[in-house]
């Protein structure tokens, strides 16, 4: 069913987490990963051999969505605390803390983080309050530098690009913020949106909404270029991402199968349609200089995806 060359071939699933894991990301050299779990941990793992390097504690409650820095020092976690924590991945502790109500920060469950800005100074979440913030990592300070109102529901996911912000909200609308400049274009799908990304060429935006759709549309004018259905997707969120090269859509489903797309093909059908967890896949991360993938689950499993052969 896999196309040549195609990551439809998973490893064996590998228990990361007790519970849900909210979200899985590759460091930037693709050597390792950092893990959200509904168990109030973040841990770090080489996922090629299946190996626990470090599990960092401290959130109150489950964690969200965890962003790691260019540089691999450092990364930051959110979640139903409404905090943000920067750890040190040496050493295993927090660098410092953001949010709280006293400190201007969201008054919901943070939904999705990211670093930001140059040499990654700045954080951006979003969250169930429908407001984006950010958060200067250099300042002493705990409050946020700036807050960007406009979704009218909660926002699920957001994406970088340079001095662009998009967000994703259940209020079906995908919204490009510049922030150098002050201005926003939106989007309107309709359904609401589990997830958004950038194409990796910046020229297209990626959603996937609770219509059992994921959508690319052209960034410049909205248009809908393309409707990739075929797998489950109305009840939770989900996560969806293009290869490093663009070339193929990759969703999960809440049936525990992983959806892979040719951006191009004409039928909406998956190409590739195979299960590898038992529970609705939640995350998903593509490698950032190969064709593969890891997908997490709701049944506490991470699976990392190749071409068969390799």
């Amino acid at each position: 069913m896999g196309e040549s060359g195609w990551p439809t071939r998973p490893s064996k699933p590998f228990k990361s987490h007790t519970g849900t894991v909210n979200a899985i990301r590759f460091n930037r050299s693709g050597q390792y990963c950092a893990s959200a779990g509904a168990d109030k941990t973040v841990r770090l793992w080489n996922p090629h051999k299946q190996l626990l390097v470090k599990t960092y504690s401290g959130h109150g409650y489950e964690v969200a969505d965890v962003t790691i820095s260019r540089d691999n020092n450092s990364f930051a976690s959110c979640g139903g605390d409404k905090l943000v924590f920067l750890w040190d991945v040496a050493s295993g502790k927090t660098v410092r803390r953001f949010g709280g109500s006293r400190d201007g920060g969201h008054n919901g469950r943070m939904n999705c983080i990211s670093f930001c800005g140059m040499d990654d100074s700045l954080l951006v979440t979003g969250s169930y309050d429908t407001t984006l913030k950010f958060w200067d990592v250099r300042s002493r300070s705990s409050e946020p530098v700036q807050t960007l109102t406009g979704a009218r529901d909660s926002v699920s996911s957001i994406g970088v690009r340079d001095h662009l912000v998009l967000s994703g909200s259940v209020d079906g609308a995908a919204r490009v913020h510049d922030v150098r400049t002050g201005t926003i274009t939106m989007d309107h799908i309709g359904s609401p949106l589990v997830d958004v990304k950038f194409s990796n060429d910046g020229n297209c935006l990626l959603a996937a909404s609770l219509d059992d759709a994921v959508r690319l549309l052209d960034r410049a004018t909205g248009e809908v270029l393309a409707l990739y259905q075929g797998h489950s997707n109305s009840q939770f969120r989900l996560e969806c991402s293009l290869l490093h090269d663009d070339s193929i859509v990759v969703c999960g489903s809440e049936d525990g199968r992983v959806a892979l797309w040719d951006i191009v093909q004409t039928e909406k059908e998956p190409k590739s349609f195979r299960k590898a967890h038992q529970k609705s896949v939640s995350s998903i991360s593509v490698h950032p200089t190969r064709r593969e993938f890891l997908s997490a689950s709701q049944d506490g499993s991470i699976v990392l995806w190749k071409p068969p052969g390799d």
